[in-house]
């Protein structure tokens, strides 16, 4: 239990060092010439998986709490910068897991803590999850290996 505590300790550590660091223009999106959103369109989870059928797009589940201080930092930072809502909204459908609502889906996707991110393909099949905050940089990295589907 203690090793499991201390890991914790680290995880949340090193990404209090990241959000630090997040800093300076490359905070900024490229202007693009799309049509740009402030915000990443959310569906319920059972419209996300049945639309990921018909359109054959891949699904983000985030799953979170109110009271997580981590789940707002992901809010505020990596989920409202416009890079990401960007290729969310137009690569994924997204669904916002509110845990303590939704306990049983926890148990669909194991999730031992939040915030956490799970991507499935259209077909509903798990591509696999990422426990704990993501700064912008690194879960746009994370979004390009699952639309480019370099994790076959």
């Amino acid at each position: 239990m203690q090793h499991f505590l201390f890991r914790r300790f680290l995880w949340a550590l090193l990404a209090c060092a990241l959000l630090c660091c997040q800093t300076g223009p490359a905070c900024f999106a490229a202007d693009t010439g799309l049509e740009k959103t402030d915000s990443v369109s959310w569906l319920s989870y059972e419209t996300a998986l049945s639309r990921a059928k018909t359109e054959n797009k891949k699904i983000f589940l985030y799953f979170y709490t109110d009271r997580c201080p981590y789940c707002k930092v992901m809010n505020t930072k990596t989920l409202k910068d416009d890079r990401v809502i960007e290729l969310l909204n137009n690569q994924f459908l997204c669904a916002k897991v509110n845990l303590d609502k939704s306990p049983s889906l926890g148990a669909i996707y194991p999730v031992s803590g939040v915030p956490t991110s799970w991507f499935l393909e259209s077909s509903g099949k798990k591509i696999g999850g990422r426990p704990g905050y993501s700064p912008p940089e690194m879960f746009l990295d994370m979004l390009k290996l699952i639309v480019d589907e370099k994790y076959k």
